[in-house]
């Protein structure tokens, strides 16, 4: 019966001790975690965009290992990505964050650009409503900024495929807005020496001409 007794107590004890052994590796991988993220919104305020996803891309397997998701992180990469131009990461990250954050106005903002870049305007006026909706005035500002940019990459396009089917048929048109485009300053007229004298004359005042008159009629009149 005792010997039952105690080795129920050390079952128990040994229990206790891998609950706080596990305890203290979660304590622990969950203050690495922590470290890492802070250091890669370090980097990223830095502008150190590949620092910065080295360090949070750290952070993402630690709490992985902690069985969690941490929004700050996925942000985060997001935002290194971005600047980093890998636009198809960035895209992957600032969706799984407006899927956590439904309110988060600057990944809304950012999908919406990525997705102009990628020519797709259809998801891009969904995030453009999906900002009105937010209605903040951070999110208003946004979505007036995408609408405009839309706009512009709308118009660009529809140009370009004129252009496009236009251009076989008519010699040297590419050419032609080549050289129109690299034309940035007009030139300046050039004016024969001869017609600038002429218009020199022109413009004297016929006040001249009045004044100079009664000068002559005097002197002739002295002479008589």
């Amino acid at each position: 019966m005792k010997k039952r007794q105690g080795n129920i107590a050390a079952a128990l004890v040994m229990v206790l001790v891998l609950v706080l052994l596990a305890a203290t590796a979660y304590l622990a991988t969950a203050a690495i975690a922590e470290r890492k993220t802070a250091r890669g919104e370090d980097f990223l305020q830095k502008g150190e965009y590949a620092n910065a996803l080295e360090m949070l891309r750290d952070a993402e397997k630690y709490n992985k290992m902690l069985l969690r998701k941490n929004p700050r992180v996925t942000e985060a990469i997001a935002e290194s990505c971005f600047g980093l131009e890998d636009y198809a990461s960035a895209l992957d990250y600032y969706t799984r964050t407006a899927i956590s954050e439904p309110g988060n106005a600057k990944a809304a903002y950012r999908l919406g650009l990525i997705h102009i870049r990628n020519e797709n305007y259809e998801k891009a006026e969904e995030q453009i409503k999906t900002l009105a909706g937010m209605k903040t005035y951070e999110a208003t500002e946004y979505a007036e900024e995408l609408t405009e940019l839309l706009r512009k990459n709308v118009l660009k396009d529809v140009f370009k495929d004129i252009f496009d089917r236009l251009a076989p048929k008519i010699p040297g048109l590419g050419d032609g807005l080549d050289r129109l485009k690299e034309k940035t300053i007009p030139e300046q007229e050039t004016v024969p020496e001869n017609q600038k004298e002429n218009k020199e004359r022109d413009n004297i005042s016929p006040d001249a001409d009045d004044k100079n008159q009664p000068e002559s009629e005097n002197a002739a009149g002295v002479n008589a």
